[in-house]
């Protein structure tokens, strides 16, 4: 289990492959802070390994996500949605900005995970993918999609 940090002085424990990132202070105006260390980087340019790549929206929307490269077609995303009251355009903006990072550009293969009934989420999903597929597990939905 790695820490995982929701907010100021908030941490709760979570399995070590989904790591999410602490959350940035709210503010006006958004844009995306990819944090990636030299080793995911090269991982990301060359299509191979496992190693997290967090993607949050700056000023921090309450939204986050983990990319995780898991073969050269394919790259898994994890979107963790804060509780409470959420920006109108902070998850089509998150979705945006994984759509938008270079790791995911080429990869034709995306599977998500994201909260259960969270329909904006999914349609903004399948503005990218043409060919999503949805199933519950538990309080989260698993998506299949191809571009």
């Amino acid at each position: 289990m790695a820490p995982h940090r929701s907010g100021p002085g908030k941490s709760r424990e979570v399995p070590a492959d989904r790591t999410f990132s602490p959350a940035e202070p709210a503010a006006a105006g958004a844009f995306v802070i990819c944090m990636a260390t030299d080793t995911q980087r090269r991982a990301a340019d060359s299509g191979e390994g496992r190693h997290p790549i967090p993607i949050h929206l700056t000023p921090d929307l309450g939204v986050a996500a983990t990319i995780t490269l898991a073969d050269p077609d394919e790259v898994r995303v994890a979107v963790e949605i804060e509780a409470g009251h959420l920006a109108s355009s902070a998850r089509h903006d998150l979705v945006e900005a994984i759509f938008a990072h270079p790791a995911v550009q080429h990869r034709t293969r995306i599977r998500a995970t994201v909260p259960l009934g969270d329909s904006e989420l999914l349609a903004a999903f399948g503005r990218h993918c043409p060919d999503v597929r949805t199933r519950a597990a538990g309080a989260t939905c698993l998506v299949d999609a191809r571009r």
